[in-house]
């Protein structure tokens, strides 16, 4: 909390308010990461499954981040 606190004073609100939609985005993969690790448990040992959530993950963490990088000006902008 600290950290958006300084961020906004050496670089502005909307600094901040990029920062949280970009964590607020990156929130989704991970959550997804833990539903694929909690179904592949049900089937699979311990290292399948941690190699196939991650992979989905990476996958999507990837895809967010090619997305943001070509639409972030246009996010902030409406926001």
């Amino acid at each position: 909390m600290l950290a958006y606190y300084f961020m906004y004073l050496e670089q502005g609100a909307a600094k901040v308010r990029a920062t949280t939609c970009f964590a607020m985005l990156a929130s989704i993969p991970f959550a997804i990461f833990l539903l694929v690790l909690n179904y592949t448990l049900k089937k699979n040992h311990i290292f399948i499954s941690i190699f196939a959530a991650s992979a989905v993950w990476l996958i999507l963490s990837s895809a967010l981040v090619l997305i943001w990088n070509k639409t972030n000006h246009i996010i902030i902008q409406k926001i």
